[in-house]
This record gives structure tokens, C-alpha cells and sequence, in this order.
């Protein structure tokens, strides 16, 4: 069957071809030339151009067949494809060949290839390129694609001002178009820009051609009619002025500003919402006087609040945002709240709803005001406090690196780790919980996009408690009056608190300071440390002095070899933290201590309350009582009393309460030190084998992997290799007694130690099968912090728990079996199953150590040790029998 005839391919199959042209293009220059086969009639089609050339008045001197055209001012690549769009419809752009193309089609006349481009230029828009397209559309009258890019440029105009300067690249007249159609904060950074070119262009003596042109006074005047200077910021007009702005009207505005009693903190002031006649009108609008044009607008579905006059609430009168339960106002889409940031709202209930104030659009976030209480919280609670009735107050948040801080009247009250960000933010109504509404009077919210350091919030809180009347913090209300961390560093030989008191530790006269550290990657944590050497020491003022009731909370650790005090009383023998390589409390008396390891944060805590003292370590109360005593003036290190017990010791924290605790607020606390800084707390451990369960089981089959003897109880508590010694190897015991096994050989030169999390108390059962195979006959189980030992030590089968409980002579190359229970400071000793020993030494080892991995590292052994079990319990009779008859059997033992 014969193929359907179709037109616009045999127009094609021309263009391909060559054929039957009448007229030859030389299109090109130099090296790069093309010749072009065409017909007159396909293009006058096509164009009108072409139509004028070939068929218009002077169409004779081109009706030749061999009629040659020359075309020197494009390129072939670009004249071929405006051939492929006359011929086929079709045509290759990209951003190389895009604007050549546009202008090949100008200069033909060819309507449809020129609008093909013009579609893809606006596709094509971006910051980096608006400018020189802007010129480009200029240049050829493109009004739809200049209009399309002032839009661009108001749209994106934060991304544009970063990269380009509009007043040296566009005229006055388009600056004026975006002037009038962006935020303040935009406004100022052009207005600016023209200003600063101006100077430059003086400074630097350039050329007038180069230099750009100085505004006329009509200009200047024009401007003025546009920008509302009422809600630029006082900075912003001060600058303004400085680089040479100036009329009568923005003369009149800076001078009532100058009037006002500024804000003392406004680097990087996002929004600042304050209520007078200016900033507040009918239109819905709340305006934004930080400079950024975040206005707040009346929410669609809610009534807009009413200015209310608050007269003599404590000396000061002001205006206030009266907002009923009707009422809500959102915040511009554009102003995204994420880390970091700081906010302040001071707000007061009015009435009988006792809603929400600030609060996100979008998550359970709020700040201000809920049910009754003043508190914030981020998808959690961080804190909360009762709110009463037509009282101010000043809620603060500041949020950073995944950690967030909750202050009432400038009073730090607590922090949480792994904080929500709001997002985008309502007020009263409208935000996400709509329906939690108040009877509320909002002063001022105020929003940076940084964190405030504790000295610019103690100026800021102070400035609003004067500004409003909001009582200023108050040593006689329940308060944190001590917060110093690593975080919160040191500033002018001062470690900041944090708290809002101002009771910063100053370095000790005789003594050096700290320095920050970094610990990176404790138990999956990194955070920063004050490290104290034995010649650091610091005091907190003089006017801070301890009585009960308190609180008090250190976390730290030893590092070094010196191993002291770390927190101490300056007048009394007081301590709390670290002493004598223990942790513990000392009030004049001990209240408890526990074996403190090097490298091991903890977290001590003391309280005391009507002459009862309480010691909690790591969460568990494990001393309550012993001595009575205040600190009264607190010291560091080697700024305490007992300046001579100096330690090598990094201090991440120090908490300081002029209350006692709730159990519920000291465990939320320690709860939230514990996450911050890696710690497990004691009850956390306790739960984890709170059941009767045999927590450590390493055997020669368990083997050796990664440097680590892998525990099969499923605990994990794999013995590491200690840093100073080598590993032992596995090694074949071939036919002992019928038995053939695996044990783990270690040379005089081995050391191997269980991770310090496993911390052995009583009650416990420990069992290990070893033997001698070699002249070295040391220890083979012992502790790393006491002299405690199980297995063998000096040629002998024994047990030694600060004392004696039996020991007997063994042979080489004779396995055994050690048993060692203890339970109510009653020891029991068992060899190859049979009680040898009850009395004597009743300590508890803590921490193990296998061979060289002890505290008695020189009493070294050449020994086999084929396994080692543990339970957080002592065995009965009959549990313990099976156990050894099943490791007799398995390791041809004879009991």
C-alpha cells in the first residue's frame, strides 16, 4: 500500500536534502563558515523578512537561481537551527546557544522561534542570572520577560541582595518598582547599597563612567514617599544617615526614635512586636519594628485583638495587646523559626480562659502561657510554673545545637536535649491548638535568629522588667541560682552562670584557670569540659553563700593521676564530686562514698533540709546520713579550703537550688545530665539486671574478636584488651583427663579488662577455671580499683577480698575451679566445689581485670584461663553444684 503524503515531511526531507534550492547562504566567519541550500519561498513563508527580500521591491537582485547570500554576524550552529524551526518545526536550545537563537530570530522576523525563547528565558531565571537577563529583555523591548523578572527579583529578593547590587546594575526608575514592592529590611539593604556605591566610588577616585551617578534631591525624595521609615529600626536609620540619607520627614522619625528608649540587644532582632497607635492599626496588621517587615497578620477565621491601656501595674504604664478568646493573629509564612534562636514573650492572663499565647502553626510548641502556667515546651515539657491572674511576666527560650533553655523572669528554670523547632508561629488562636484559648494580654514578643549569650539576656530581661514593671530575680523564691557547664565557658577569667544571678566562678588569686575541652564521643556523647590540672582553682562570689535548704548537683570525672576534691567549701570540710580517688559527700562528716574510676563522668548529688543531709550517686540515694553542714562559700578544686587536695579532674556541670528538690524534679534532672553527657544511672542499671541473671560468660570457645573476649550472656560486657599489655591468643588444650578445649593463654606480658560499666557489688557468684602452664605464677582474676582477687596468685588456688577467705597450694598444669560468693558481708569460697573458706575479707571487687588488666599488673602469670562466669547473685547450693558438676564435666575436672 502506498505511504500517506504528508506535507510537512516533504518540507522537512528539503531541508535535509538540499534539493531544488534557489538560494545559498555563506553564513559564518574566518574558519567558521557553512553553506546553507535553501528555497525563497519556505522561508517567506516563514518570516516576513524574507518575504520583503525575496518578493518586495528589490526582489529582482535576488530572483537568481545561483542567488548568494552572505551572513558573517552569526554563527552556522545558530542559523542552522533557525533553518530546522522554519523547515521542521523543531528546534535544539540550551542555555549555550538560548540567547543567540533569540536574537537570530529577532533580527528574521520569525514570531514563533522568538516566543519559544522567550519562554524558556523566564524558565531559565535565577538569581545568579536576573540582572543581565532584566538588561538583555531591555534591550529588545521584551516587556511581558521584564516584567517577569522584577517579580523574580521581589520574590527572591534576600538571594538576589546577596549576590548582586541592584543599584549598580539597574536604573533608578526599576530600583524604585522593587523598592516599593519589598519588605523594610530589603528596603534598607537597597537603599543602602546606593548610598555605599556612591562613597566607594569617591574613596577610590573612580572614574565618573565607572562611579554611580549621585542620587538627585528628587530622587531622594521619591524614596521618601515610598519607604514607611516609622518601622526601620533605630540602627537602620542611624546608618542611613551616617552614609547620607536625609529629608525632613526621615529627620523628624530618626529624632522621635532617639526619643525611645532602644532596645539594648538588636544584632540579628528578626521581629519585634510592641504596641503603640504606629505599630497597630484597623487593617489587621500588628507591624513588625525590627527592620524585617515580619508583620503579623489577623488570623482569616479570628477576631483581631484591641489595644488596652495598662495604667500603674507596679510604677509602669504601657499599652498592651488585649487578645479575648476570639481572637487570633498568625505570623508571616516567609519567617520559618528553626535552631538557632532566641524568643521572649511578656504576656499575662486577663480573664477566665487560660490558654495558650505563642504558640506553632504547625507542632505542639508553645511559649508563654498554657492551662494556668507559664512554661514552654517543645513537643515535651522543659518546664512549667503557676501563672496567676493580671500578673506580667517574661518568658524566655533559646535553643542551639539540639539543646534548649526555658527562663521565667530572666531565671534559668531547665533545659532539654533533642528540642522541636515551632516553625511558623500564631498568637492566642491562631495557632495549631486553636482551641486552647485565653482571656490574654500580650506587651511584646520578641525573636532573634541566634542564641543570646547569657550576658545579653541578663541586659534584655533586665531592660523589659524595667520596661514593664515584671519583678527582677529574687534569691528568696525557689530558684536554680548556679548553672555553670563547659558550654557555658569562660569569659574574662569568668566561668558564666547561666542562671541569671550573675554568680560566676572567678579564677582563684594563687591558683590558674581551666580550660575548655572537648570530650568527644563519651558513650556516644560530645560535649565540652572545664579541665582542671592541680594548679587550677576557682570561687564563686562571696555573695553566694549555701545554707539549707539546697541542692546541689556536679558532674565530672578524674582524668590524671591526681585525684582530690573537685567542688569544696571555701570555710568548712565540705566536699561534693570527687575525693581521694572516690566519688562522694562530706558535710563535716561522710554522708557515703564509691569507688570513683578514671575517666568515668558521674553524677553526685546533695541536698540538705532541716538537718537531714541525702547523697544521691548516678540517681540512687546512697547516703542519708553523717554530717549536717552548709558549705556556705563554695570553691574549686584548688579554690576550696583544702587547697593542697588538688585533682586532675574535667567538670561538665555544676547545679546549684537554694531549695531542696522534689524526687520528681531531682530525677528529671539527673535524668536529663544523664542523656547529655552519657551516663548511666544507677537505677537504669539496676533495671537492666534487676532479675537474677548471669551477666558475664567468656570462655577459649567464645573466642577473641576486635580486640575483645565476647561475653555470650548477652549483656555485652566483652573483655578489652588493657591499653599497656597484649592480648592473649586461643590455644588448643588437647586430651586433659579425656577433654579436649579451648582456653585463652596469657603470657606475663597479657592484660585484659571487663569495660567500666560492669561494676561487680555484692551480692555476686564468680567462677573461674584456670591453671598454671608456665614459671611466671601471679594473679589471674583480680580487681582494678581494690586488692581483690579470685583464682590464682602466687602458686596457689585462693580468693582475697581485702583479707584472706582461703587459699591452697596448686600444681602446674592443673586445672581448677574457683568459686567466690558474698552476700551481707558473708564471703564463701569454693575449690573444685567444695567450701574451703567463710570468713575474712568482705569487699567487693567493682571493677575486674584479667592477669596484667588489674591493680597488681606486676604480679604477672603465664596461665590458662578457659572461663570465666558472673551473676548479679548469689547461687543457691543447689544452682551452684549443677554449675560446677557442668564445668567439671566439660573441662575434665575432678571435684
Amino acid at each position: 500500500m502506498e505511504e500517506k503524503f504528508s506535507f510537512d515531511k516533504a518540507i522537512s526531507n528539503l531541508f535535509e536534502s538540499n534539493s531544488f534550492y534557489d538560494v545559498t547562504f555563506i553564513v559564518g566567519s574566518n574558519q567558521d563558515k557553512e553553506t546553507f541550500y535553501c528555497h525563497k519561498l519556505i522561508l517567506s513563508l516563514r518570516s516576513e523578512y524574507w518575504q520583503k527580500l525575496f518578493f518586495g521591491a528589490n526582489w529582482k537582485e535576488v530572483q537568481d537561481k545561483d542567488c548568494k547570500i552572505e551572513i558573517p554576524d552569526i554563527r552556522p550552529s545558530i542559523f542552522q537551527e533557525m533553518m530546522r524551526y522554519i523547515y521542521c518545526n523543531q528546534v535544539k536550545i540550551n542555555s549555550d546557544n538560548l540567547l543567540d537563537i533569540f536574537i537570530c530570530a529577532d533580527k528574521y522576523l520569525i514570531n514563533g522561534l522568538r516566543e519559544t525563547c522567550e519562554d524558556d528565558l523566564i524558565n531559565s531565571l535565577d538569581s545568579q542570572n536576573c540582572l543581565d537577563l532584566f538588561h538583555f529583555s531591555e534591550s529588545y523591548n521584551l516587556e511581558a520577560l521584564s516584567g517577569k523578572i522584577i517579580q523574580f527579583i521581589i520574590k527572591t529578593i534576600d538571594e538576589v541582595l546577596k549576590i548582586h547590587n541592584l543599584s549598580q546594575k539597574l536604573s533608578f526608575n526599576f530600583v524604585l518598582q522593587i523598592i516599593s514592592s519589598v519588605p523594610i529590611k530589603n528596603q534598607f539593604d537597597i537603599l543602602c547599597s546606593f548610598f555605599q556605591t556612591q562613597n566607594d566610588g569617591l574613596k577610590s577616585n573612580q572614574d565618573s563612567s565607572e562611579a554611580l551617578p549621585k542620587l538627585t534631591q528628587e530622587q531622594i525624595f521619591q524614596i521618601d514617599e515610598i519607604i514607611d521609615f516609622r518601622f526601620m529600626a533605630h540602627e537602620q536609620l542611624k546608618e542611613l544617615k551616617q552614609l547620607g540619607f536625609l529629608t525632613k520627614k526621615f529627620e523628624r522619625i530618626l529624632e522621635e526614635k532617639n526619643q525611645e528608649e532602644n532596645i539594648p540587644i538588636y544584632e540579628n532582632l528578626i521581629c519585634r512586636l510592641e504596641v503603640n497607635d504606629l505599630t497597630f492599626s484597623n487593617d489587621g496588621i500588628w507591624k513588625d519594628k525590627s527592620g524585617f517587615g515580619n508583620n503579623v497578620q489577623k488570623h482569616p477565621k479570628y477576631e483581631l485583638p484591641t489595644v488596652f491601656n495598662v495604667e500603674n501595674y507596679n510604677g509602669k504604664s504601657f499599652k498592651v495587646m488585649r487578645f479575648k478568646p476570639s481572637c487570633g493573629m498568625i505570623f508571616p509564612d516567609k519567617m520559618i523559626i528553626q535552631q538557632p534562636f532566641t524568643i521572649m514573650i511578656v504576656d499575662r492572663y486577663c480573664g477566665s480562659n487560660k490558654g495558650r499565647t505563642l504558640q506553632s502553626r504547625y507542632l505542639n510548641w508553645l511559649l508563654g502561657k498554657w492551662s494556668g502556667h507559664n512554661g514552654c515546651f517543645m513537643e515535651g515539657w522543659i518546664g512549667k510554673q503557676a501563672a496567676h491572674n493580671d500578673v506580667f511576666s517574661i518568658n524566655t527560650c533559646v535553643s542551639e545545637s539540639n539543646q534548649a533553655k526555658w527562663y521565667l523572669d530572666g531565671i534559668l528554670q531547665a533545659v532539654m536535649l533533642s528540642p522541636k523547632d515551632p516553625y511558623r508561629l500564631g498568637i492566642c488562636g491562631g495557632g495549631k491548638y486553636s482551641s486552647e484559648v485565653s482571656d490574654a494580654d500580650i506587651a511584646e514578643i520578641l525573636i532573634w535568629n541566634r542564641k543570646l549569650s547569657g550576658k545579653e539576656l541578663k541586659k534584655m530581661h533586665s531592660w523589659l522588667g524595667n520596661k514593664f514593671g515584671v519583678n527582677q530575680p529574687n534569691m528568696t523564691n525557689q530558684s536554680l541560682v548556679v548553672s555553670v557547664s563547659g558550654e557555658s565557658g569562660i569569659e574574662n577569667g569568668e566561668w558564666k552562670d547561666e542562671s541569671g544571678f550573675g554568680f560566676h566562678a572567678q579564677k582563684h588569686p594563687n591558683c590558674e584557670l581551666p580550660k575548655v575541652y572537648n570530650v568527644e564521643n563519651y558513650n556516644g556523647k560530645s560535649f565540652k569540659v572545664m579541665r582542671f590540672k592541680p594548679s587550677c582553682g576557682m570561687i564563686f562570689p562571696d555573695n553566694l553563700v549555701i545554707q539549707q535548704p539546697f541542692t546541689v548537683m556536679i558532674v565530672d570525672r578524674y582524668y590524671g593521676a591526681k585525684r582530690e576534691r573537685t567542688l569544696q567549701s571555701r570555710d568548712l570540710n565540705w566536699l561534693l564530686g570527687k575525693w581521694g580517688g572516690v566519688n562522694g559527700c562530706f558535710m563535716e562528716g561522710w554522708i557515703g562514698q564509691f569507688s570513683a574510676f578514671e575517666n568515668e563522668f558521674t553524677i553526685n548529688t546533695a541536698t540538705l533540709s532541716n538537718n537531714q543531709p541525702k547523697w544521691y550517686f548516678n540517681g540512687k540515694l546512697s547516703g542519708d546520713n553523717g554530717g549536717i553542714s552548709s558549705p556556705y562559700r563554695l570553691g574549686i578544686c584548688g579554690g576550696g579550703k583544702y587547697n593542697n587536695e588538688v585533682s586532675d579532674a574535667d567538670i561538665a556541670e555544676i547545679l546549684i537550688w537554694n531549695y531542696v528538690l522534689s524526687d520528681e524534679e531531682r530525677e528529671k534532672q539527673e535524668k536529663l545530665l544523664s542523656q547529655k553527657y552519657g551516663i548511666q544511672l544507677q537505677n537504669e542499671k539496676e533495671r537492666d539486671m534487676e532479675t537474677q541473671s548471669l551477666i558475664v560468660s567468656v570462655s577459649g570457645e567464645s573466642g577473641i574478636e576486635n580486640g575483645e573476649w565476647k561475653d555470650e550472656s548477652g549483656f555485652g560486657f566483652h573483655a578489652q584488651k588493657h591499653p599497656s599489655y597484649e592480648l592473649p591468643k586461643v590455644y588448643n588444650v588437647e586430651n586433659y583427663n579425656g577433654k579436649s578445649f579451648k582456653v585463652m593463654r596469657f603470657k606475663s606480658s597479657c592484660g585484659m579488662i571487663f569495660p567500666d560499666k560492669l561494676v561487680i557489688e555484692k551480692p555476686f557468684t564468680i567462677m573461674i577455671v584456670d591453671r598454671y602452664y608456665g614459671a611466671k605464677r601471679g594473679r589471674t582474676l583480680q580487681s582494678r580499683d581494690l586488692n581483690w582477687l579470685l583464682g590464682k596468685w602466687s602458686g596457689k588456688n585462693g580468693c582475697f577480698m581485702e583479707g584472706w577467705i582461703g587459699n591452697e597450694p596448686v600444681s602446674r598444669n592443673d586445672f581448677t575451679i574457683n568459686t567466690a560468693t558474698l552476700s551481707k558481708n558473708e564471703p564463701k569460697w569454693y575449690l573444685n566445689g567444695e567450701l574451703l573458706g567463710i570468713t575474712g575479707g568482705s569487699t567487693s571487687p567493682y571493677r575486674l581485670g584479667i592477669c596484667r588488666g588489674g591493680k597488681f599488673n606486676n604480679e604477672v602469670s603465664d596461665a590458662d584461663i578457659a572461663e570465666i562466669l558472673i551473676w548479679n547473685y548469689v547461687l543457691s547450693d543447689e544452682e551452684r553444684e549443677k554449675q560446677e558438676k557442668l564445668l567439671s564435666q566439660k573441662y575434665g575436672i575432678k571435684l
